[in-house]
């Protein structure tokens, strides 16, 4: 078009557009107008640039440079999830720095989703399941009472069994056991270090409870606890399990003497195959160096 009829062009355009401002509304006016107006000529979409230079493969890049370049470790799709993943888990840090837990909740776990939803063909995955591990290990070490914080709930309350009731009374919590050795009692106590069902400590803690509640003299007149090596609940096991429980007691209230030792037996098909000192804890039993280990002559009683 020449510029003599650029001129004319307008003027036709004001002209029609005048005539209609009288009986439409603006909004429609302003449409009209942009009909009137030519079409805008679309941009064409340039090509995104190829990230590898040119040269690099095809021989005309000086070697060096070709070297260079070679060796450098593109970006790909999973260091893009890695990225958008960390961007995530500082949002959400920044959000519970504010207090809001929900928020920060929502983007850590925006953040996870980042990388569990990647493709399980993708390259490099195994760099991106090493950062998802880092990830998930933040996130837990961040503040897990924080984030795992609600609404409080009320305290459950469960109405005491009957077991418990047991224990109360066979395993007395108090270990005030003055009065019963005040009144001449005798509390003999054993338990085996391989007690698979109660732990053997409960009685060294009940027994060293006792010692500080009434003191070291009184309680040497009344109590005495032996452990017994290898021996399971109660009996069984390689231990030395066999012991005249009721004849030791009874000799200890005729002689007013706690004993200091029991020669206890294992057996096999019936027959005595070993015996052992046990010792009154918290003594153990030592090998002299000489002699059979499987007769209790050979062993002696001493505080480790």
């Amino acid at each position: 078009m020449t510029p003599s009829h650029r001129p004319r062009f307008v003027l036709i355009t004001i002209a029609i557009t005048s005539v209609l401002c009288s009986c439409v509304s603006n909004h429609s006016q302003s449409q009209l107008m942009v009909s009137f107006l030519p079409a805008p000529v679309p941009t064409p979409k340039q090509a995104e640039p190829n990230p590898i230079p040119a040269g690099l493969y095809d021989g005309s890049m000086p070697v060096a440079a070709r070297t260079t370049l070679a060796s450098i470790e593109w970006p790909t799709e999973a260091d893009g999830r890695i990225l958008q993943a960390d961007e995530r888990f500082e949002a959400g840090k920044k959000l519970y720095q504010l207090g809001n837990i929900e928020g920060a909740r929502a983007e850590f776990n925006r953040a996870v989703d980042v990388l569990l939803n990647a493709s399980t063909d993708l390259p490099n995955r195994q760099k991106l399941e090493r950062r998802l591990e880092q990830l998930v290990d933040s996130i837990y070490r961040y503040d897990l009472e924080g984030l795992g914080s609600g609404e409080k709930q009320e305290a459950v309350v469960y109405d005491k069994s009957p077991k418990d009731e047991i224990l109360q009374m066979t395993f007395p919590i108090d270990p005030n056991l003055k009065p019963f050795f005040d009144r001449g009692g005798k509390l003999l106590m054993y338990h085996g270090w391989t007690d698979q069902q109660v732990t053997p400590m409960e009685s060294t803690i009940y027994y060293d409870s006792v010692i500080k509640k009434v003191g070291k003299d009184v309680a040497a007149k009344g109590l005495a606890l032996f452990m017994v090596p290898g021996m399971n609940h109660c009996q069984g096991g390689a231990g030395t399990d066999t012991f005249d429980k009721m004849g030791t007691i009874e000799a200890w209230v005729a002689s007013k003497t706690a004993p200091t030792q029991i020669v206890a037996s294992h057996r096999t098909l019936g027959a005595v195959d070993r015996t052992r000192p046990l010792c009154r804890y918290p003594q153990v039993a030592k090998y002299s160096g000489s002699g059979s280990t499987d007769e209790a002559a050979n062993f002696s009683c001493v505080t480790p």
